[in-house]
């Protein structure tokens, strides 16, 4: 039996290829900073193609690679497991919490089981997958599984969807780029 610390690492999202970040989609050409993978990097709008926008409620961006989502961690407490966001910026430190069942990052926060993707009943933690540095789970709140929401197409390329807890389309997996682990 492992300790809380020892269930508790930092991970980047994605399903399929959108990466799980703050960032929603515009397609007015402004340039902004933010910071991707850790360093401030300057996005610039470019007019007619979708643009970055930021966004309080947690995304599914696929204007972003996969690899460049906000990092998270997961820090097991109780039974489950709490999200922080561990990417610097506006959000840094914040955990993420529900409002009408959309995600987003709150002072509060509300806790997560990991699920199998094939049986939602099978409730996981690192110790279900030891040294692994890439999973697929699904996130599950008391309210639910996470969805995607209606997908918003910005251009003819590049779309975007926001997460909730109930109400949306249906179900997915995540992918998650484990970090690193047994983090304090």
């Amino acid at each position: 039996m492992s300790t809380d610390r020892q269930k508790s690492f930092t991970a980047r999202l994605s399903h399929n290829t959108f990466a799980v970040c703050f960032y929603e989609l515009t397609l007015e050409a402004v340039s902004f900073t933010a910071n991707f993978r850790g360093r401030p990097t300057t996005v610039q709008g470019v007019s007619g193609f979708a643009g970055l926008k930021p966004s309080q409620y947690l995304c599914l961006n696929d204007k972003l690679y996969t690899n460049e989502g906000d990092l998270f961690y997961f820090r097991y407490r109780n039974g489950k497991y709490i999200i922080y966001v561990r990417e610097q910026g506006t959000h840094y430190g914040k955990v993420i919490d529900q409002s009408n069942g959309w995600l987003l990052a709150g002072d509060n926060g509300v806790s997560f089981n990991l699920v199998n993707p094939n049986n939602h009943n099978q409730v996981m933690t690192l110790d279900d997958f030891p040294g692994a540095t890439s999973q697929q789970l699904c996130l599950q709140s008391e309210r639910g599984l996470v969805q995607d929401y209606d997908y918003v197409a910005c251009d003819h390329s590049f779309s975007h969807s926001f997460l909730v807890t109930h109400g949306g389309r249906k179900s997915i997996p995540f992918n998650f780029e484990i970090v690193e682990t047994n983090v304090d």
